[in-house]
């Protein structure tokens, strides 16, 4: 007995002595860690999803015209040529229900510039992507509710939370400064120069071979209309950008994406813009879906006459 007493002071020294100064100083080091690396590298870049969702969750700027959507976003607009308030949070490889996500929180707040939509024509689908662009903000109750299954409890402790990731989160900041191939703007990266008129081929083969189809995921279609009217005081601007010739050639239901779109033209506080067959050719394509720079500045000055004709976007810009 005595011996067994012995044991347990002798361990619960250690604990008091050793163990428990061990862990706070790890913890504190954890912490002191998590909160530099997210604000000067996951944060301080202007391309990663993760310090984009960041932007649209935590800072306002009152004269900002926020554009969202996919990579279809991200890499064909040009803010700057559009005016100096725009900002693109387009996030390649999501779905609209990210963009829905960031529509939500934009309208949280008090602002009364224009939302800059842009829709795919194969409708609104769910994909959230790579969670990584989630983790850092993984506490809001928005994010969480967005990433569902794929939460982790792991992704709510400081530090732990990023291992085997932190190079991805470094290379967001590293690659604008060595990026040679991409026009960076904004949260926008743009293919500078198209591929070779053999990929090019191959590209627009490939695509001519699947088979395309609008379909709008039920649930989705309507938050997003539930959006709209519940937020009169902002105007809705939903953009098609470009699509090469080859995408229509197997599509199924073309028509029925065209009555979509004239559906949300009924909407007082939306307008409809449809570049998706912009006449242009190969050489303005970086693929069948992205334009590159020489296109991007086509669409982009279309986009911006479209804009001022309609709802006189300069009333919002500062020039």
């Amino acid at each position: 007995m005595e011996q067994t007493n012995l044991s347990i002071f002798d361990f619960k020294k250690f604990t008091l002595k050793f163990l428990l100064p061990f862990l706070l100083i790890v913890s504190v080091f954890g912490y002191g860690f998590n909160y530099w690396f997210e604000k000067h590298i996951i944060f301080a870049s202007k391309l990663s999803g993760a310090s984009k969702i960041n932007r649209i969750l935590k800072e306002n700027y009152p004269d900002e015209i926020p554009i969202f959507g996919s990579s279809r976003a991200e890499c064909n607009y040009i803010p700057d040529s559009l005016g100096i308030n725009f900002y693109n949070y387009g996030i390649g490889g999501t779905k609209g229900d990210v963009m829905l996500f960031f529509a939500k929180q934009e309208c949280m707040k008090n602002k009364k510039t224009p939302v800059i939509l842009t829709f795919d024509i194969n409708g609104f689908s769910k994909r959230i992507w790579d969670i990584n662009n989630y983790i850092p903000n993984m506490q809001n109750e928005h994010v969480e509710e967005l990433v569902g299954n794929e939460n982790k409890f792991i992704y709510k402790i400081p530090f732990i939370k990023y291992f085997g990731n932190y190079e991805i989160y470094l290379k967001y900041l590293i690659m604008p400064k060595l990026e040679v191939t991409k026009f960076i703007n904004k949260g926008s990266q743009i293919f500078k120069y198209p591929v070779s008129d053999k990929l090019f081929k191959e590209l627009a083969h490939e695509q001519r071979t699947k088979n395309q189809v609008f379909e709008n995921d039920s649930i989705l279609e309507k938050n997003f209309i539930v959006l709209f009217k519940q937020h009169p005081d902002r105007t809705f601007v939903i953009v098609v950008p470009p699509y090469h010739p080859s995408c229509f050639e197997n599509f199924k239901n073309y028509g029925d994406a065209k009555n979509f779109l004239n559906l949300l033209r009924t909407f007082p506080n939306l307008k409809v813009f449809d570049f998706s067959k912009l006449p242009l050719d190969d050489k303005k394509f970086a693929d069948t879906i992205h334009l590159s720079f020489e296109g991007a500045i086509i669409f982009n000055k279309a986009l911006r006459d479209s804009l001022n004709s309609v709802i006189q976007i300069k009333q919002f810009v500062k020039e």
